[in-house]
């Protein structure tokens, strides 16, 4: 039952991340903060940030915890319960909490100057 239900979040999660990259030349274009000038620049570092921060969040830090709980459950070949993937959960959870401030904080810097206009 469970496993049938997984395809919703899959598909909430594929539509953001979709729609994220749909709106990225727009927010790049945006007047008040990047503009057209440099726009392949910006678009090149926001696509590269995406590639580093996702292998340095689910390969490199993923990985060492996996092992490291791994390591202290008997020094087996497995890794089993909750604990395996919990500090990984608290530290993406972190990254993630902290971006949605960030924008936040973009949003409403961007709403005083677009009263400006």
């Amino acid at each position: 039952q469970l496993q049938r239900m997984l395809w919703v979040p899959v598909v909430i999660g594929g539509l953001a991340f979709g729609m994220n990259w749909a709106l990225v030349p727009s927010i790049l274009c945006d007047g008040p903060f990047f503009g057209t000038r440099a726009f392949a620049s910006n678009y090149n570092v926001i696509t590269l940030s995406s590639v580093f921060g996702d292998f340095l969040l689910s390969t490199a830090l993923s990985g060492r915890l996996y092992d490291y709980e791994r390591r202290k459950q008997n020094n087996g070949t497995e890794c089993y319960g909750k604990v395996c993937f919990r500090q990984t959960f608290n530290i993406v959870s972190g990254v993630a909490f902290f971006t949605c401030f960030v924008s936040l904080a973009l949003y409403l810097r961007s709403r005083r100057k677009y009263k400006e206009l």
